[in-house]
């Protein structure tokens, strides 16, 4: 049930949160990587802060699950998953397939 969860916040962070702006400029600024990260991992910790207040998870399991995501986030996003493959869905197809398993190996230590 976790893992729906996980990537129920995934699609909400990475797509419905991200701005035309974000998106666009992700690649080319650090500065906006961190600030799309940053709005991606609100609904993490609204879902961490429910799972202490209810379910016992301790401060450092919580805190080891956002800075882990929030860093292999940024660094999936850091790089634009492309080859000289002509098929135009499949940076996005690698993206988010990192992001799905960086979700389960996070979900999975830290949850």
């Amino acid at each position: 049930m976790v893992g729906l969860w996980l990537i129920a916040l995934h699609m909400l962070g990475d797509f419905i949160l991200q701005g035309a702006w974000m998106s666009a400029n992700k690649l080319k600024s650090h500065a906006v990587r961190t600030i799309h990260v940053g709005v991606y991992m609100i609904p993490f910790g609204l879902f961490c802060y429910i799972r202490q207040m209810y379910f016992g998870l301790s401060d450092a399991r919580c805190l080891g699950f956002m800075v882990t995501l929030f860093v292999l986030h940024w660094l999936t996003d850091s790089k634009r998953f492309c080859t000289g493959n002509p098929w135009p869905a499949k940076p996005i197809m690698v993206d988010q397939t990192l992001h799905v398993l960086q979700l389960a190996v996070c979900g999975s230590l830290f949850l």
